[in-house]
């Protein structure tokens, strides 16, 4: 019947063509006024219930134990077993469409992975939503053309060129082949012929190169498939191929480069980082990494993969800044360091800035600093890295300073808890080394860690800030939204994500469990060994953290790639019905860690 029904929404994006076509038919639409009674305690409905527009409230007795919204269906549970549990009522006027219970019962019994879909835990239908951007990942594979893919631009040596001189050309501009013209016609030679040419036949290194290369070289056009290119790969034996336009070639295609493709184009963006000569065609790298996420994410990557590539190429990008900027001398004598999210690999996108720099002590005139680190920060601005709110950058003279310079200020942190010291003292827990001596950073965080002693005074500071915002989760688990300024919106950073984070890295810094490179996930795994955590909230608590981070770096990426200004809030009413559910569970447990945080750390007596 109705035409606009959409097969988008989980679980009916599950029906096949003719169960889709079979429920087209059998929809209806209905209207209800305010406190309508649609289903009453004990009774068996007859529909299954899709809300189009309006609101409804489940009720327990008097007690409100739910609410339901657009896209939402409710009570599928009545119509397998029988009779309804709780009473639902029209909260705001109603919309809907119908599905006839009968057939429900059919599709559910038909379709085992629909009938599945209303007894799933929210992370088994998390699974099955990756499952299916899984199969889209391969199906744009598929379709993808040569010329979507990083095409080496084509080298070509003169044919007097000898296999030696081939060789050192070759390793300098970092390529794996190149091409060479004779009589009219270009030959292809790749490290493979030359390997085989010196070391396999014993031809001498003063040979010509000319004469090892390969002139009837198998070639594809810039406009066939991707998966053509493999097949010819394949077929041949080969790992690179010349890449044909308008009868000229192009460039060069490479197994290394195609395989990058299929897989999440990072290799690209590592390879335009790597082979940047100067600040700008570093800045052109960077360029690469918001459309590498875009891509990453809207074929399901996990949000944990994704951070940890994210956080490997942001490092690449810094440390290569790092020493472009700064004199020899300086990176010998000193160590870059990143801090936050940065620091603990979980960096979604280009966010704030949070770096400092650690200064061998008495190494380096006070001019010379600040002329590299204000240069530092400023590339970054241009290259799109936000400036930290908090001003924690190298440009600020607190954040670049000696190792005896900061180990008093980390002393001072300790011993005199405010909100700021302990900002401060979050963000170098955090850190991790990127450029220079690493030594530096080491023996400066080992200076921290021997500092902080176990006393319940500084957790419970250090701790306090997690209950300083609200969860934004009512009573009965509907979502709380801003007012004002950010109305219909929520701050999924303060509500959600920060309360995980921090309760997780304090319990991580009382018990000593902070070696490394870890990050909040494994700092959950080390909790868990400790049994500081019980194994199944922590498997909770680490997929509600993964989902808030999905929906975090979704609600970036949209505004990013729309040339908006990048927050923190997420638009809720934008979320399907799926991210809906799994927003409020994701809430909920966040809540429940607070509760432990708060009774283990003794928060309660921060309570007004």
């Amino acid at each position: 019947m109705p035409d606009s029904f959409s097969f988008k929404n989980p679980p009916f994006d599950r029906l096949n063509e003719q169960e889709r076509q079979n429920l087209t038919k059998s929809l209806d639409i209905a209207y209800y006024t305010t406190d309508e009674i649609l289903i009453n305690a004990g009774e068996s409905p007859e529909n299954l219930y899709l809300i189009i527009k309006g609101e409804v409230k489940e009720l327990n007795g008097d007690e409100i134990v739910d609410f339901y919204t657009s896209q939402d269906t409710f009570d599928a549970i009545s119509l397998i077993k029988g009779k309804s549990k709780n009473s639902f009522v029209v909260q705001e006027e109603l919309i809907c469409y119908l599905i006839p219970k009968k057939l429900f019962i059919e599709l559910t019994t038909k379709n085992k992975s629909f009938g599945q879909f209303f007894s799933e835990s929210l992370a088994e239908k998390q699974e099955h939503q990756l499952s299916i951007a899984d199969t889209q990942k391969l199906a744009s594979f598929m379709v993808a053309r040569i010329g979507d893919a990083y095409l080496h631009s084509q080298s070509i040596v003169e044919p007097e060129t000898t296999i030696r001189d081939a060789s050192i050309y070759m390793r300098d501009k970092k390529i794996t082949s190149l091409l060479v013209k004779k009589a009219g016609k270009v030959g292809f030679v790749s490290g493979i012929n030359i390997r085989d040419a010196v070391v396999i036949s014993g031809k001498s290194t003063d040979t010509l190169v000319a004469d090892i290369a390969v002139f009837d070289h198998v070639t594809i056009d810039v406009d066939d498939f991707l998966f053509d290119a493999q097949v010819l790969m394949t077929k041949h034996h080969i790992r690179s191929i010349p890449v044909m336009e308008n009868g000229e070639i192009t460039g060069v295609l490479e197994l290394t480069d195609l395989l990058s493709y299929i897989s999440d184009h990072s290799h690209l963006v590592a390879l335009k980082i790597d082979r940047a000569e100067d600040i700008k065609g570093l800045e052109e790298a960077s360029k690469s990494i918001t459309p590498m996420i875009f891509t990453l994410h809207s074929r399901g990557t996990k949000i944990q993969h994704l951070t940890e590539l994210v956080t490997d190429l942001n490092r690449k990008i810094f440390k290569r800044l790092f020493e472009f900027i700064a004199p020899p001398e300086m990176v010998k004598n000193s160590c870059l360091i990143v801090m936050g999210s940065e620091g603990r690999r979980e960096q979604v996108l280009k966010t704030d800035q949070d770096n400092a720099l650690i200064l061998r002590d008495d190494s380096f005139y006070e001019k010379e600093v600040r002329r590299v680190c204000e240069a530092f920060t400023k590339a970054l601005l241009d290259f799109g890295y936000p400036p930290c709110k908090g001003n924690m950058m190298v440009s600020n003279p607190e954040w670049s300073k000696s190792q005896k310079e900061y180990k008093t200020a980390i002393k001072e942190w300790i011993l005199k808890p405010d909100g700021k010291t302990h900002v401060k003292l979050a963000a170098f827990v955090d850190s991790q080394p990127v450029a220079g001596d690493f030594s530096i950073f080491e023996d400066t965080r080992s200076y921290l860690l021997s500092k902080i002693v176990s006393n319940d005074s500084f957790f419970s500071h250090f701790t306090k800030p997690i209950i300083t915002f609200d969860t934004p989760l009512g009573i009965f688990k509907q979502l709380q939204v801003e007012k004002g300024l950010h109305s219909g919106r929520l701050d999924i950073k303060t509500g959600g994500i920060f309360p995980i984070v921090h309760g997780v890295r304090a319990l991580a810094l009382e018990n000593g469990l902070l070696i490394g490179s870890s990050n909040t996930f494994d700092r959950i795994d080390a909790l868990v060994e400790k049994d500081i955590i019980e194994k199944a909230f922590a498997k909770n608590l680490k997929e509600a953290f993964q989902f808030l981070l999905n929906l975090k770096l979704t609600a970036l990426l949209g505004k990013s790639m729309s040339g908006e200004s990048v927050d923190r809030f997420v638009q809720t009413h934008t979320l399907s019905k799926l991210e809906r559910d799994l927003l409020k569970e994701s809430l909920h447990i966040v809540r429940e860690f607070k509760s432990i945080l708060v009774y283990h750390f003794k928060l309660s007596l921060f309570s007004p």
